[in-house]
């Protein structure tokens, strides 16, 4: 009896144990899998301020402008790799440098991302030449119907700028955009110019081949009048059949903005 007690005694004893193991297992493992730790933020976008291929010269260095998103991820570090490290290197802050004349591809991904680095891959293509030429000035193309500079913009309206970068065999032609004022006027990465809010307003337009040089575009930003209404002057003499009769009308208000209208026939059988 003494020894089936005992026995009985050890194994509630061993399945008390057992229970309360797996009680600490259990607990431990909401510890583990519990939601007040903080998210990690992985890179997931990266845009690089260049364009797609770069020439570089034979020992020359340049740093590649970028950004990620989100702004603060939890690791901002990102990895950089050359094709070709005879033709150009790449350091772990973006700087090219040119070794000897060639091409060579340029990789960035983000340094973390279990998988997301190849959806956020970005690429260069780098040549290097043996000398760079820079860019001596930056003449605007943009002309309206008399062939004479254009120098006015209506709000809400639209004007892609239009340049020559001298001399014509300038090794650089990535320009970046600025306005000297967003509220009059903005300026895109392609140098499109939005009309804001009436006034004078330039827009400039700077080179990266350290050559210094910035177009500078002068527009003023005329008022957008709509207009309220358009009056066909009245005609009442007979029109004969092919005879052609140009239809005066007029805006309310005078001064609205639009120059021309767009006509249609209720019979274009009768009349077109």
């Amino acid at each position: 009896m003494k020894n089936r007690y005992s026995f009985f005694v050890n194994k509630v004893w061993g399945i008390s144990l057992l229970s309360l193991c797996l009680t600490v297992v259990s607990c431990e493992d909401e510890k583990q899998f519990t939601t007040g730790m903080p998210e990690v933020q992985l890179i997931n976008g990266i845009t690089l301020d260049v364009s797609e291929q770069l020439p570089v010269a034979i020992g020359m260095d340049t740093t590649i402008v970028y950004s990620i998103t989100p702004e603060n991820p939890t690791s901002s570090e990102l990895l950089w790799v050359s094709s070709d490290e005879k033709v150009a290197t790449v350091s772990e802050n973006g700087t090219i440098s040119g070794k000897t004349e060639g091409s060579a591809i340029i990789s960035v991904t983000p340094a973390i991302g279990f998988g997301v680095a190849n959806i956020t891959q970005r690429t260069i293509k780098v040549t290097v030449i043996p000398e760079v030429i820079k860019a001596t000035g930056i003449e605007f193309t943009n002309v309206d119907g008399e062939g004479n500079l254009v120098k006015e913009l209506y709000q809400t309206d639209k004007l892609q700028l239009t340049y020559r970068i001298l001399p014509a065999d300038h090794t650089y032609s990535y320009l970046t955009w600025k306005s000297s004022d967003e509220s009059k006027a903005t300026v895109d990465e392609k140098g499109v110019v939005t009309g804001i809010e009436p006034g004078n307003v330039s827009i400039y337009a700077y080179t990266h081949d350290k050559s210094g040089v910035v177009g500078e575009f002068k527009l003023e930003i005329l008022p957008f009048i709509p207009v309220e209404d358009v009056k066909i002057e009245p005609h009442n003499e007979l029109l004969y059949v092919s005879q052609e009769l140009a239809l005066d009308y007029s805006f309310t208000p005078e001064s609205a903005t639009a120059s021309t209208v767009e006509w249609l026939s209720s019979d274009e059988k009768v009349v077109t």
